[in-house]
C-alpha cells in the first residue's frame, strides 16, 4: 500500500515551493489553500468539528510532570 502525499506543492519563480493543495485533517479531502478561509481546514464545518473534539477532551497534548512538579506531588502525599 502507497501513503499519499500531505501536501502537494508548486514551485514559484523564485525556485521556492509553495503548498497549493493540503490534506484536510478532519475530513482527510484534498482543498486548495488558496480558496478556503478556515486553514488548515478544507472548511468551516470541519475547523468546528475538530475544536469540538479539543473541548470535548476527545484529543489532548500529553503532560509530562517535570521534576519540580513531580516533588511537590510527592510532598502532598507525605502524612
Amino acid at each position: 500500500m502507497t501513503s499519499r502525499p500531505t501536501n502537494v506543492s508548486d514551485v514559484d519563480n523564485h525556485g521556492c515551493k509553495v503548498v497549493t493543495s493540503l490534506r484536510c485533517p478532519t475530513c482527510e479531502n484534498r482543498f486548495d489553500t488558496e480558496k478556503t478561509t478556515a486553514m488548515p481546514f478544507c472548511s468551516e464545518r470541519c475547523r468546528l468539528i475538530d475544536l469540538g473534539k479539543w473541548l470535548n477532551e476527545e484529543q489532548s497534548i500529553p503532560h509530562v510532570p517535570s521534576l519540580d512538579e513531580f516533588e511537590e506531588s510527592s510532598l502532598d502525599e507525605l502524612p
